[in-house]
């Protein structure tokens, strides 16, 4: 019988210390405004742009009529944000900015 509880109470006990330590690692993030976020990023004010048009879930072609610019001056920005911001998807972008500024622009 002790054996039966031992067996059942060290997965619990692992569980729990995990959950404790995790808590504890987690790191309260510092909201910041998109101004101070693209500051922080050395974003351009097209760059900018560009970044409140991908997270609104707009395509290349959308976002190049929207603004007026081709879409390949459109792929060239987005490609400058990604390596400025170390993302590689638009999905990750927009949880960057999300994270940092605590909106979905």
């Amino acid at each position: 019988m002790i054996l039966f509880a031992i067996s059942i109470l060290i997965p619990v006990i692992i569980k729990f210390n995990l959950k404790n330590e995790l808590v504890e690692q987690v790191e309260p993030v510092e909201i910041i405004g998109f101004e101070d976020f693209c500051r922080f990023y050395e974003i351009s004010k097209r760059e900018a742009e560009i970044i409140r048009e991908i997270c609104s879930g707009k395509s290349n072609k959308a976002i190049s009529d929207k603004l007026f610019i081709t879409l390949q001056t459109v792929k060239d920005h987005t490609h400058h944000i990604y390596t400025k911001t170390e993302v590689s998807s638009r999905m990750q972008l927009a949880n960057l900015v999300r994270e940092k500024t605590g909106e979905l622009l």
